[in-house]
């Protein structure tokens, strides 16, 4: 093999190798997404959940005014 048929070789590899390390960053994103999305979820519940409660107590506190 001659020299420029040698860098061009390892020119592909390194290549390849810097691809491979791109998507293994873009798998632990794409985790991290996931497990962002899913804790969003989450706290969105919450969120709808402590909504509901503070309306009740405030009608709890719009009868009391009006007896």
């Amino acid at each position: 093999m001659d020299e420029s048929a040698t860098k061009c070789l390892t020119e592909l590899i390194e290549a390849k190798e810097a691809l491979e390390k791109k998507a293994e960053e873009v798998a632990s994103i794409n985790h991290q997404l996931t497990m962002l999305q899913k804790e969003n979820m989450g706290l969105l519940g919450q969120v709808k959940s402590l909504n509901q409660e503070l309306e009740a107590e405030k009608l709890k506190c719009s009868l009391r005014q009006l007896r």
